[in-house]
């Protein structure tokens, strides 16, 4: 019997790729017919685990290297194209990866990252995590002119020559290089612990941060009250 190689269109790849993704008991054209926020929420607690909640959307766990982030609402899909549609965002190493979208935001598949811990910050970075929220605001200050207040002992860190030695390539430098480039008023998101996460990759850990959808745009329009 003669061997046949099976050649698939770029349309059928990606659809076996994307069902394959998800348990057998999860159907993907169900899920895309869904005519609602809460249609789509009730067939996803039925059919996949629940990692958290918030105001605007809820993940859930796909297989042992992706989530899916559901909308709830407007918000929601505000902070999923916010996530999803910068392509630079992807190119900056301090973010969990984006696989798939939806066209209208209504979720994203994204990389699984475990809950991070402050001791996590210390054993990868060899700096705790007050220390990544003092570069936060230091960075934030250095691109809006503000004056520094209240942080003597980390600005002394900042300005040393350890620093300056390990600073290429690390969290810290990708950090800084996204709030040089975007100057967030609202950078608040990126000091709480529940932003970020750990991923393993090539055997070793890293930390990204998993929850960024809260831009400057999507502040003002859906959280900021006058």
């Amino acid at each position: 019997m003669e061997n046949r190689k099976l050649i698939l269109t770029e349309s059928q790849y990606n659809y076996l790729v994307n069902e394959m993704a998800y348990p057998t008991w999860f159907d993907m054209k169900v899920f895309k017919s869904l005519p609602s926020f809460a249609a789509r929420v009730r067939y996803c607690n039925e059919k996949l685990q629940r990692i958290s909640s918030g105001s605007a959307r809820i993940v859930y766990k796909i297989d042992d290297e992706k989530v899916l982030k559901l909308a709830k609402n407007r918000k929601g899909i505000a902070q999923n194209e916010a996530e999803s549609g910068d392509y630079y965002l992807q190119q900056i190493g301090c973010f969990a990866k984006i696989y798939d979208i939806d066209d209208n935001g209504l979720w994203i598949e994204m990389q699984l990252a475990r809950k991070v811990k402050p001791s996590d910050f210390k054993r990868l970075t060899g700096y705790d995590w007050n220390t990544m929220c003092a570069w936060i605001i230091y960075c934030v200050s250095q691109y809006n002119g503000r004056v520094i207040r209240n942080l003597p002992e980390y600005i002394e860190i900042f300005q040393s020559e350890e620093w300056e030695e390990n600073y290429e390539y690390s969290i810290f430098s990708e950090v800084d290089e996204y709030l040089s480039n975007y100057q967030l008023e609202s950078y608040g998101d990126l000091m709480r612990l529940s932003s970020w996460g750990v991923v393993k990759e090539d055997g070793e850990e890293r930390l990204v941060i998993v929850d960024y959808g809260l831009t400057d745009d999507v502040w003002n329009d859906f959280y900021k009250r006058n």
